[in-house]
C-alpha cells in the first residue's frame, strides 16, 4: 500500500546493496524525483501532491541512503546510480525520471549509460559542467563556474568547512542567502557538508559531453529559472539545443530551485511531458 499525498512519509528500503531512503506515494505509471545537494525528498512535497493523482511517485531521499555492509565503495555518482538502479528495478516497469541539479546529473548518466526503461526524462537545471569544457578540457570562463568551484574547494581544504558551504550556498542561491538562512538550516547543511563536497566534485569533474546527450530518445524537459547563474542557463539552453525533440521551460521568476519557489509551473510542465511520453507510448 502506497500513502497518498496528505500522509507523506519517508522510509528506509532495503533494495540489494542498499537501504534507500524512500518517499512513496500514488498509484499508476512510477514517477522518480532525484533531488538536489543540500536538500531531501520533501523538497518535492508541493510538486509531488500534484502529480500524486494519477501516478505513483517516489522520491528518493539520498540523505537517507546508506550502503550495507556487503557493498563495495566506489564513487558519490556511481553509488547513488546503483542505488537509483536498484530502485528502478524493484519497480519493473519503465518511469519517468525527474532530477534536480545533483539529482538530474544523475539522471543523465543515467539516461545515457541506460536508456531503456525511462520514459521520459525532465532535468531542472542538471549540473552536467562537462558541458561547457572547451576542446581542451578546460571549463570556458565566461560561465564563472570554474572559478566558483575552484573557490570552493580551496576554503574547503584550509579547513573552514562553513565558510565553504556558505559560499557554494550564495553561488546557487544569491548572495547573503546562507547568513540569512538560520542556525537550523545551516547546522543541517553542516552536518551533511562531506556529501555536498562529493556533489560538487562530481560537477566540477563532469565530462559530459554533446555527443553524449544527442543520443538520448526519450522525450525530454530541461528546465531553468529565469533569474539563475549563467552556468546553469547555459547547460539548459545547450542541452535543449541538443538532445533531440527536448523542450526547454523558463521559470520566470525562480532562481536555481524553481520546484521549490514555483512548483505550480514546474509541475504543469512535468504533467504535460509525461502525458505526451504516455500518448506516445500507445
Amino acid at each position: 500500500m502506497h500513502e497518498d499525498a496528505s500522509e507523506l512519509e519517508l522510509s528506509a528500503r532495503d533494495m540489494g546493496s542498499w537501504r534507500v531512503g524512500l518517499v512513496d506515494a500514488g498509484r499508476g505509471v512510477p514517477v522518480v524525483l532525484l533531488h538536489g545537494s543540500g536538500d531531501g525528498a520533501f523538497v518535492w512535497r508541493p510538486v509531488l501532491e500534484r502529480l500524486v493523482p494519477d501516478r505513483r511517485v517516489c522520491a528518493v531521499d539520498f540523505g537517507s541512503t546508506v550502503r550495507l555492509a556487503a557493498c563495495r565503495a566506489t564513487g558519490r555518482l556511481e553509488d547513488d546510480r546503483e542505488a537509483l538502479r536498484s530502485l528502478l528495478v524493484e519497480l519493473g516497469e519503465p518511469v519517468h525520471l525527474v532530477g534536480h541539479s545533483y539529482g538530474a546529473l544523475l539522471g543523465i548518466r543515467h539516461a545515457v549509460e541506460e536508456p531503456v526503461g525511462i520514459r521520459s526524462l525532465a532535468l531542472i537545471e542538471p549540473i552536467a559542467f562537462g558541458l561547457l569544457r572547451d576542446e581542451s578540457g578546460k571549463h570556458r570562463s565566461e560561465s564563472g563556474i570554474a572559478s566558483a568551484l575552484e573557490s570552493f574547494f580551496e576554503t574547503w581544504s584550509g579547513g573552514d568547512r562553513a565558510r565553504a558551504i556558505g559560499a557554494i550556498v550564495d553561488y546557487w542561491n544569491g548572495d547573503g542567502v546562507w547568513r540569512l538562512m538560520g542556525a537550523e538550516r545551516q547546522e543541517r547543511l553542516l552536518a551533511g557538508a562531506e556529501r555536498i563536497r562529493q556533489e560538487v566534485a562530481c560537477a566540477y569533474e563532469d565530462r559530459t559531453t554533446v555527443l553524449e546527450v544527442r543520443e538520448l530518445a526519450m522525450p525530454t524537459l530541461i528546465a531553468y529559472g529565469a533569474n539563475t547563474t549563467c552556468a546553469a542557463r547555459d547547460v539548459c539552453e545547450l542541452l535543449t539545443g541538443t538532445i533531440p525533440g527536448a523542450r526547454g521551460s523558463r521559470v520566470e521568476g525562480a532562481g536555481h530551485s524553481s520546484m521549490r519557489s514555483h512548483p505550480g509551473p514546474v509541475a504543469t510542465a512535468l504533467e504535460e511531458l509525461m502525458a505526451a511520453a504516455e500518448r506516445a507510448a500507445h
